[in-house]
């Protein structure tokens, strides 16, 4: 999974300047914080389907496709039935999956779900992105989970949605600086 990285030159010196002015300031608290603001920014976006390129989403398959009930955490949702309604096979056996002819689309529809939330049948991969500390004074925004990364890399492949938008970059600096203004406030009250 790729990550944003923003470069900043002269991040020690930057760094020894705050603490000199600002006494000790909390680096960790700060990056937490900004990352916080940064994932809060991205999910709404990634759910209306939108990538970091400010683009649409390409739509949803619509290629024939069988779903098992065996899938975890949609036997509920399954109702085994083949390509021609049956629901046993010749031999009298029944059928474990079932037959959707307009693909992946139409079985989000039968689960209820809306074409316009993307990225989430069951809501875990956006669920899981949260954020963790990143070397001495660093915070990082991650998939918690090995099974959620593993999905996010593909969908980053078709989709292009890690990362932010010129406008969430504009507002992530914002809040940043507002954050940092804070910060230099309170050292000067002291």
């Amino acid at each position: 999974m790729a990550t944003e990285t923003v470069k900043i030159e002269n991040y020690e010196d930057i760094v020894r300047r705050i603490r000199k002015v600002a006494g000790s300031i909390e680096a960790r608290e700060f990056t937490a914080k900004t990352a916080n603001h940064h994932l809060q920014a991205m999910r709404p976006r990634i759910n209306r389907g939108i990538n970091r390129e400010g683009g649409k989403f390409p739509p949803y398959s619509t290629k024939p496709m069988y779903v098992s009930k065996n899938t975890p955490g949609l036997r509920s949702y399954i109702k085994p039935k083949g390509k021609t309604g049956r629901t046993r096979f010749a031999n009298g056996k029944r059928l474990k999956s079932q037959y959707f002819p307009r693909g992946y689309a139409e079985f989000r529809r039968a689960m209820g779900l809306s074409n316009r939330n993307r990225l989430e049948l069951r809501s875990q991969m956006l669920k899981s992105m949260a954020v963790t500390n990143y070397g001495r004074e660093g915070s990082q925004i991650i998939f918690s989970r090995r099974e959620e990364n593993l999905k996010a890399a593909g969908n980053e492949q078709k989709y292009g949605f890690w990362g932010f938008t010129r406008d969430e970059q504009k507002g992530n600096l914002k809040f940043a600086f507002r954050l940092f203004q804070d910060y230099l406030d309170k050292a000067a009250t002291r």
